[in-house]
């Protein structure tokens, strides 16, 4: 780990411990140290975008964290241009201006962030493209969930200007989304500054319930061309068919079978996106029975018909007008 980092995450002095120690019934407390703290939001989203969608620019002061969940961007950020793909992130300083724009080949999803912090630990992400691994995706994945039972929703309104509480919000969901994110700043900085040495996360260690939900979901994404029973995925895997349900439920929340059909929407959406097929290709390129079939099965789950969240996710990709952009 470097000097400079070392440094300030240095324990403090035998006399500032015992400044900020504090005896109780004999004994001695030792007051934690923060690095890194965010008080303050200002937006959470998670954008789908069509291939060719292209956002002008901005630049605030505050912090923005910019994650591309799928596709391929590129992204101006100060002077630099910089391509970003799946599982990479940015994160631009406060009065950085930044804009960006699909590849014209995807349809981009990214997930955007912004608060305050005023830690100067935070300088250490400037002029970098992060790469998020699976547990980091982990801390993005909570902070959405928890912001839906906090914030109102839509989350992919790119005019919105902040957040505004549920009248009857979750329980602690406000902390839980601020430790989400503070974990996840803080998980980066550690393993960006000793990769070599710094020993595993007791937590990252896969163990026979990952091992099996990995490759369930690899047999289902690289088989969307045709629809997997349950028992193929059993007998592919290695598990019954309690244990695979058993393993689907405690990570997504579904069934096994539940969850093919939300893949297979996602990636249904995904197409329409990127505009290469029209709906009949799409239906029978993810093996639905006729383009009825895969309408009504769009509209139960996504509450709309593939044709309106054409439209809907079309008027969502234009850029908004340029005179509600803050550029100073």
């Amino acid at each position: 780990m470097s000097e400079k980092l070392l440094t300030t995450l240095s324990a403090p002095s035998n006399s500032m411990e015992e400044k900020n120690s504090l005896r109780v019934d004999g004994y001695r407390s030792t007051e934690l140290q923060d690095v890194l703290q965010i008080r303050r939001l200002f937006t959470i989203h998670y954008f789908e975008y069509t291939k060719d969608f292209s956002f002008p620019g901005e630049a605030h002061d505050f912090w923005e964290l910019c994650y591309v969940d799928n596709g391929v961007v590129e992204v101006q950020a100060g002077e630099r241009e910089c391509l970003l793909f799946k599982g990479d992130a940015i994160i631009h300083p406060p009065r950085e201006f930044h804009s960006i724009q699909a590849d014209g080949r995807t349809a981009p999803n990214l997930v955007v962030l912004s608060f305050a912090c005023d830690s100067p630990l935070m300088n250490r992400f400037a002029d970098r493209v992060l790469h998020i691994d699976a547990r980091h995706r982990e801390c993005l994945g909570r902070i959405l969930w928890e912001a839906r039972g906090v914030f109102h929703e839509p989350f992919d309104d790119p005019l919105t200007d902040g957040l505004d509480r549920l009248d009857s919000p979750s329980f602690a969901g406000e902390q839980m989304i601020r430790l989400q994110l503070e974990l996840l700043l803080l998980e980066i900085l550690r393993e960006e500054e000793a990769p070599n040495t710094q020993e595993p996360h007791p937590t990252s260690s896969k163990g026979g319930a990952e091992r099996t939900f990995n490759a369930a979901v690899h047999l289902l994404l690289e088989n969307m061309d045709r629809t997997l029973s349950v028992d193929e995925i059993c007998s592919t895997v290695g598990c019954c068919r309690s244990r695979l349900h058993d393993v689907f439920k405690a990570k997504t929340g579904r069934g096994p079978g539940e969850y093919a059909k939300r893949l297979k929407l996602e990636r249904a959406k995904q197409m329409i996106r990127e505009g290469n097929r029209n709906f009949s290709e799409i239906a029978t390129a993810l093996d639905y029975s006729s383009i009825q079939h895969f309408s009504k099965v769009f509209k139960r789950y996504e509450g709309m018909t593939p044709s309106a969240y054409s439209s809907s996710v079309k008027l969502r990709s234009q850029a908004p007008p340029e005179s509600f952009y803050n550029l100073k």
